[in-house]
């Protein structure tokens, strides 16, 4: 697909709120637990990065995202696979060209699929 839009100005007012949500999706297993699945280390649940960022990228992609045939609620389900890299960027791990770039991956990787018509 070979999508290489723009990058979006980074959207600072939203980190604190999703830094706050990666932070709530971060969970340990005590060593009680350990014989279990062990995992010594914070391990990624399931970050809810929310709307208004996903909206943020739309708005500066829509029509190089409409040109190669995304919906809004396609490059919705396309953003929860990105999820953990717009949480490492909200808690100072990533930066902002992380993000823009996995999301660009992530339409070239997972585009053709998710904007197929399955319609017989």
């Amino acid at each position: 697909m070979n999508f290489e839009p723009a990058t979006p100005d980074e959207p600072v007012e939203l980190k604190q709120t999703i830094a706050e949500r990666a932070t709530a999706g971060e969970f340990t297993l005590t060593d009680e637990y350990d014989w279990v699945v062990p995992i010594t280390e914070p391990a990624p649940g399931r970050i809810a990065i929310g709307t208004e960022i996903v909206a943020h990228v739309w708005r500066a992609w829509e029509t190089e995202l409409r040109r190669v045939g995304f919906t809004y609620p396609e490059f919705v389900t396309l953003t929860t696979y990105s999820a953990d890299r717009v949480g490492e960027w909200a808690t100072g791990e990533a930066s902002w060209d992380a993000v823009v770039a996995d999301l660009a991956d992530r339409v070239d990787e997972l585009g053709p699929t998710l904007v197929a018509d399955l319609s017989p």
